[in-house]
């Protein structure tokens, strides 16, 4: 505070933001009778003294009474006080951050859950940290190298050392993702890294939540403490070391953002981070100076390892067969037959993985149906990248469920299961939970509650929207334990693979089936002709794709009969897991061939894709 008041008196024509008040003196008036005792034990005669003499002493306040945005510095060892410009005092404390309305204190409550539920999980925590070494590589000025210097810095940081001090007390932690609690490093975190893995064990067991939250700040803090000590070892000087934690801060400050910004983020759960994140790439990439090596640097570790792997892939049906969603938002490779899902980075991802990527498939020719299929969907996903409109996070999991697309643009209910009633759109791994709620009496008598909570999937995404993935797992702890109490009694599931579980589901992707790129398109073009059908009618015109229209009609309905197949196979309780499992690939299969056929292309075998 003190730098910044002499940074700000001290430019030309700022003086008028901050004013200097004399340091306010606040009197104490007593009667000598008051200190008889202390009088008489520092050996003064009581009697020689007036003990009736009012005595009036004046010290300095530690508050300037009557004046407004007033704050204080000391300035060796004597405290000044200063008066803002109302504008600069609420942006350097914040001063009405408690200050919420009603309806916002409100919507905020679901974002802090949210927030919490997303963030505090395993996967989230790997996955952001596999994001955050790209960012932090091509955002750094000190030449970051992405895992060797998130190593070192987590060193730092657990042990404490001389660095990690300098770093925190220049201001390098201010802009972390979450508000830094220091409890969590300084204690809690010490006593899960225990000596003892009984220890370790009892202690993430008791405190499950800020274990989570440890780890996520533990690894956010070994990137930027990584970043700062490359910087000091290039220049250890007073002015290094500041601009060591600026750098450092910099990498993505996620607690940059002015009085409005506060305010949106209240309601709109991850806006601030998505606008930092879009903000600091423009910045980096007009900067004439950072933008050649950001540039060399994205091109070296996005788009050629998106190069290789789409030559890898190309002629892959597995891969082909993924969602468009999926192979824009992720890496896909395959060893053996574990199929890896790894996320690519937020905007950098886009302009180096996605664009390039849909080039490569433009110049190799594409045998989809339609002339746009390289570039199909490719103007969604890059304004979902740069739309920083705010959302109301309270709001968001409803909009979702009504209009069947998740944040990703993915169908909450598989098209092919849209035909089927609310209540029996549902998949092997659908909360007990989520079908109790759509079958409680009356769901199903509104349109409204009908469309959203009358759908096991759409509840499950709900839960999901609000309580991100905690919910998740606190619905499948209920159902286990209806289950352990006898209180309900499902039929075996398939077999689970690597992607179901908690941890290793952040970078292992499912096996083929469900919603697939040829599902997707086939749907696409029904609902085409169906609208041009329409069109045709109310104009009174020849509709000339009547005959295919038809044809992709009947094929839906084959699509449609094969999902109910899959839901008594779900439902069947003298099957195995594993003889479940296999139904499901073989229907799975020959739904996807149904809509391939659809679309004039050939049929898959079980071994191209499992």
């Amino acid at each position: 505070m003190r730098e910044l008041i002499d940074a700000v008196v001290n430019a030309e024509d700022l003086g008028g933001l901050v004013e200097k008040v004399p340091t306010p003196m606040q009197g104490k008036s007593f009667s000598l009778e008051e200190l008889r005792g202390t009088l008489e034990r520092a050996g003064a005669d009581p009697e020689a003294i007036d003990m009736d003499t009012i005595v009036s002493i004046f010290r300095p306040a530690n508050v300037a009474p009557g004046k407004e945005n007033i704050v204080s510095v000391f300035r060796n060892g004597k405290r000044e006080f200063y008066q803002l410009d109302p504008d600069l005092y609420r942006a350097v404390t914040a001063a009405d951050k408690e200050q919420m309305h009603t309806l916002v204190r409100a919507l905020n409550f679901p974002v802090r859950i949210l927030r919490s539920g997303i963030v505090n999980t395993l996967e989230f925590w790997l996955r952001n940290m596999f994001r955050d070494q790209f960012a932090a590589m091509i955002n750094s000025r000190n030449g970051y190298i992405p895992y060797v210097d998130l190593i070192r810095g987590m060193y730092h940081v657990l042990g404490r050392t001389d660095t990690f001090t300098k770093f925190l007390a220049a201001g390098g932690a201010q802009g972390l993702r979450q508000s830094l609690d220091r409890r969590y490093l300084q204690h809690d975190l010490r006593n899960i890294l225990a000596t003892s893995m009984k220890d370790k064990t009892m202690n993430i067991m008791r405190n499950p939540l800020e274990a989570m939250r440890a780890l996520s700040e533990l690894s956010e803090l070994g990137t930027r403490v990584g970043e700062f000590s490359k910087g000091i070892k290039k220049d250890s000087s007073v002015r290094g070391i500041k601009q060591a934690a600026v750098s450092a801060r910099d990498l993505i400050d996620f607690g940059r953002a002015g009085t409005w910004g506060r305010d949106i983020n209240k309601i709109s759960a991850f806006w601030n981070a998505q606008l930092q994140g879009l903000d600091k790439t423009i910045r980096v990439f007009t900067n004439p100076r950072t933008a050649p090596k950001a540039l060399a640097k994205a091109l070296a570790v996005i788009t050629a390892p998106t190069a290789a792997l789409y030559y890898k892939n190309k002629d892959d049906p597995r891969y082909q067969e993924l969602p468009q969603w999926d192979k824009d938002l992720f890496w896909h490779f395959w060893i053996g037959d574990t199929h890896f899902r790894v996320p690519i980075p937020f905007e950098l991802g886009v302009a180096f993985k996605v664009v390039p990527e849909r080039l490569l498939d433009y110049a190799n020719g594409s045998d989809k149906p339609g002339d746009d299929q390289p570039f199909r969907d490719l103007g969604k996903t890059t304004w979902d990248t740069v739309n920083v409109l705010p959302e109301i996070s309270a709001l968001t999991p409803w909009i979702e469920a009504y209009s069947n697309k998740n944040f990703m643009g993915a169908p909450i209910v598989p098209r092919r299961e849209e035909d089927l009633l609310p209540e029996e759109q549902a998949g092997p791994y659908t909360s007990n939970t989520a079908k109790l709620i759509a079958r409680i009496p009356g769901i199903n008598d509104n349109y409204l509650t009908d469309r959203v909570l009358g759908s096991p999937r759409k509840v499950d995404h709900i839960i999901r929207g609000y309580t991100g993935s905690l919910g998740q797992y606190a619905t499948q702890l209920i159902d286990a334990a209806t289950d352990a109490a006898g209180l309900t009694e499902r039929p075996p599931r398939p077999t689970a693979d690597l992607s179901d579980k908690p941890m290793t589901k952040a970078f292992i992707g499912s096996e083929f089936g469900g919603s697939t790129d040829s599902i997707d398109r086939f749907y696409e073009r029904l609902d085409k002709l169906t609208e041009q059908q329409r069109r045709a009618e109310r104009s009174g015109r020849y509709f000339e794709g009547a005959g295919e229209l038809k044809y992709l009609q009947q094929i839906k309905k084959l699509i449609s009969d094969t999902s109910k197949q899959i839901r008594a196979v779900q439902s069947d309780k003298n099957m195995t897991p594993q003889e479940k499992r296999e139904e499901i690939r073989r229907l799975n299969l020959m739904a996807n061939n149904f809509a391939r056929m659809g679309l004039g292309l050939e049929d898959l075998e079980y071994e191209d894709v499992y």
